[in-house]
C-alpha cells in the first residue's frame, strides 16, 4: 500500500518540477534587465546621459547660411536594431548674438525628423525643467522605414546652448520603451 500512495506522489512532484522548469526561465526572459552601462557626455556645458551603448558619430548636413551662427556642433547617434531603439543626441551653440526660440527649435526637430525619412508624425509637447535647463518634450508617434516608431524628442536649452535627445522604440516594446523612459530618467549636467 506504501507504493501506492509515493508513487502519485512523485509523479506529481516530477510534474511540478518540468512545469518550473518550463515556467521560471520563460518568466525571467520575459523581464528582461534595462541596463545603461555607457555613461556619455555631450556639449559644452555637459549634458550627461546613460546609454545601452556606446554611441557614434552621426553624420548630419548644415545648411551653409547656418556655419556663420553655429559656433559648436555634436551629433551623435547609439543604434541597437535587436533591442528595437535608437537614440540621437545633438548639441548646438549657437553665435552670442542669436537668441534660439524653442517654438522655432521645436518645428526644426520635426522636420530634421522628416529629413531623416520620417513619415506620419504625430506627437504632442509639453515643457519642461531639468536643473534649471528650459525645454519642451515632444511625444509621439512616425514611420520610419516601412516600421511604426514611438518617439520621444527632449529639447533643452540655456542662454545659445540647445541639447536635443531623440529616442525611438517599436511600438508596443515594452521593454524598449522602459529603456527608453531609463534612458530619459538617466538625463543630468552633473558631471557623474
Amino acid at each position: 500500500m506504501f507504493t501506492s500512495r509515493i508513487e502519485p506522489i512523485r509523479t506529481s512532484s516530477l510534474k511540478l518540477v518540468i512545469f518550473l522548469m518550463m515556467v521560471v526561465p520563460c518568466c525571467i526572459y520575459g523581464q528582461e534587465q534595462i541596463s545603461l552601462d555607457h555613461q556619455f557626455s555631450l556639449g559644452s556645458p555637459s549634458l550627461s546621459i546613460r546609454l545601452p551603448g556606446k554611441p557614434e558619430p552621426m553624420e548630419t548636413r548644415i545648411q551653409p547660411s547656418m556655419l556663420e551662427i553655429i559656433m559648436a556642433y555634436y551629433a551623435y547617434a547609439y543604434v541597437d536594431s535587436v533591442r528595437g531603439i535608437t537614440v540621437m543626441l545633438l548639441q548646438t551653440s549657437y553665435a552670442q548674438h542669436i537668441h534660439p526660440d524653442m517654438a522655432i527649435i521645436s518645428d526644426q526637430t520635426i522636420r530634421e525628423l522628416e529629413s531623416r525619412g520620417a513619415l506620419s508624425v504625430k506627437y504632442k509637447t509639453k515643457t519642461i525643467n531639468i536643473e534649471g535647463k528650459k525645454g519642451i518634450r515632444q511625444k509621439g508617434t512616425l514611420v520610419s522605414k516601412g516600421d511604426e516608431m514611438d518617439f520621444t524628442s527632449s529639447i533643452l536649452q540655456e542662454g545659445t546652448n540647445v541639447w536635443k535627445v531623440i529616442i525611438y522604440t517599436r511600438v508596443g516594446d515594452a521593454v524598449a520603451a522602459q529603456t527608453a523612459q531609463a534612458i530619459m530618467d538617466s538625463i543630468t549636467f552633473k558631471l557623474l
